[in-house]
């Protein structure tokens, strides 16, 4: 099942690579990767995966909502 995942993180470099670096990790591959409008320093980022074990997408939102850079993860749909 593919994914569409919104996160609210900090907009600063290097934020999108310590994301990405953990859905690599878990064998997630991305589909593509939107970042929305900016506001005082918060950015909106849309992640749409490739096809992916449950349990790869779970284990990868588990790391990715403890990263320094990541407020929340806002939402998950999962995309058939």
């Amino acid at each position: 099942v593919s994914n569409y995942i919104r996160i609210i993180a900090v907009d600063k470099p290097g934020c999108i690579a310590a994301i990405s670096r953990v859905f690599a990790d878990y064998n997630v591959s991305l589909a593509s990767i939107i970042q929305k409008d900016t506001k005082d320093g918060i950015a909106e980022i849309i992640w749409l995966t490739h096809k992916s074990a449950e349990s790869q997408i779970n284990a990868a939102l588990k790391d990715i909502a403890v990263l320094p850079v990541v407020n929340k993860i806002a939402s998950r749909i999962r995309v058939l």
